[in-house]
């Protein structure tokens, strides 16, 4: 339950969803979904009752252990302005160099085409705080978004995006 507000955000939820698997969590505006998996990372913690994944209180694991464990894109993502490279790596320093997974993981996130564009390669400095750097669009900018989660181990991977 939000502070201020009569009636919890979620109540009595469960789900299962094996390894390996795809799901989509899809609802109107105001459902729950981003809190659902602010509960379920971690990032918030619960009113009442107990997150459990895989049987432990998400709320017991290490918090770095938490993070290096999901991956989530929420539909205000940042943009960083940084060389494509290091968005892609941010995060996962230690694959930045791994060239076959930075390549699988960029093709994954659907941002080869992007990188395809791009005049220096994945050095070239992406958005237009400096002199040289490459203002991508929307649709770019999230496709690069999406490649960093495929260089991590993870639990989940949630991209949470509005749709209409």
């Amino acid at each position: 339950t939000y502070p201020g507000a009569s009636k919890p955000a979620l109540d009595d939820v469960s789900l299962f969803i094996p390894a390996g698997q795809a799901a989509a969590i899809v609802g109107h505006n105001g459902a729950g979904k981003t809190t659902f998996i602010k509960l379920l990372t971690g990032l918030y913690a619960p009113t009442s009752g107990r997150v459990l994944l895989d049987g432990v209180d998400v709320l017991t694991l290490p918090p770095d252990e938490l993070r290096k464990r999901f991956a989530i894109i929420f539909q205000d993502f940042n943009r960083y302005q940084l060389s494509f490279r290091d968005n892609v790596t941010l995060g996962a320093l230690p694959r930045k160099d791994d060239a076959a997974l930075f390549a699988r993981a960029v093709e994954r996130g659907g941002a080869d085409a992007v990188l395809s564009t791009l005049k220096e390669g994945d050095a070239t400095q992406l958005g237009r705080w400096f002199v040289k750097g490459t203002e991508l669009s929307g649709g770019q900018w999230q496709k690069v978004a999406l490649a960093l989660p495929n260089l991590q181990t993870l639990w989940l991977n949630f991209v949470n995006n509005q749709t209409r």
